[in-house]
């Protein structure tokens, strides 16, 4: 990962959102368009780059282009890859509300274009009443990702289950029978270290229930990862 600073430049790049009207920001009256065109900027960040620190102080990141995953850090600096964002969503908006700092960390995971909007500019957005419902939407949407995620996390009684569980999940929103991921990114995905992930795979490729295809696995056996997971 890539601070944020020392990939960011600072430019006023063309951003089709606004004709799409793809986040609550976009929305905006022509009058609140231009106080924002004034009061913020807009860069690009190759991938890797952390984004969206310290809103409580800074204010939001809006993703205008790209796609960022959010991770939630231990203490000891283990990461827990929550869910990823897709353009047109907002970046701290809970935080700057209660001024707490933001649990979550953003990652690129491709180049990205992003608007930073300062915190007064922020709150001045919160009573607008075109914008204000949107951006409340953002912040229930997120918060729901983030508790599917802990449970992911939680609910699971070991190793396999919350491997089960994950690719159950990636099953139901969309994923087809190979998973595309590397072992580091499934391992954080699903809260386990890359070395007890690659033991749990190990077995069940044995067992049949997985098939690796290079860095990729092909799940072969739906069922056996449901009835691990006990389809609670």
């Amino acid at each position: 990962m890539k601070e944020e600073s020392s990939q960011a430049r600072r430019e006023t790049p063309i951003i089709p959102c606004r004709e799409r009207v793809t986040c609550p920001v976009c929305a905006v009256p022509n009058a609140v368009w231009e106080e924002i065109q004034a009061q913020t900027f807009v860069r690009r960040c190759s991938r890797g780059t952390l984004l969206g620190e310290a809103p409580e102080q800074r204010g939001l990141t809006v993703l205008c282009q790209g796609r960022v995953r959010l991770w939630l850090f231990g203490t000891r600096g283990e990461g827990f890859w929550l869910f990823e964002l897709e353009a047109g969503r907002i970046l701290g908006l809970a935080s700057v509300v209660t001024g707490e700092p933001w649990p979550l960390m953003a990652e690129a995971t491709t180049p990205c274009l992003v608007r930073t909007i300062p915190k007064a500019m922020a709150m001045r957005l919160l009573s607008e009443p075109s914008v204000a419902s949107g951006l409340l939407r953002h912040v229930g949407e997120e918060a729901i990702a983030a508790y599917e995620g802990l449970a992911r996390f939680l609910l699971a009684r070991s190793a396999r289950e919350r491997l089960a569980r994950c690719l159950l999940d990636l099953r139901a929103k969309g994923a087809k029978e190979v998973i595309n991921l590397s072992r580091s990114e499934l391992a954080a995905r699903v809260g386990i270290s890359p070395e007890t992930l690659s033991r749990v795979v190990s077995s069940w490729v044995r067992d049949g229930v997985l098939e690796r295809r290079g860095r990729a696995l092909r799940v072969r056996d739906w069922d056996a990862l449901a009835a691990m997971w006990g389809t609670r």
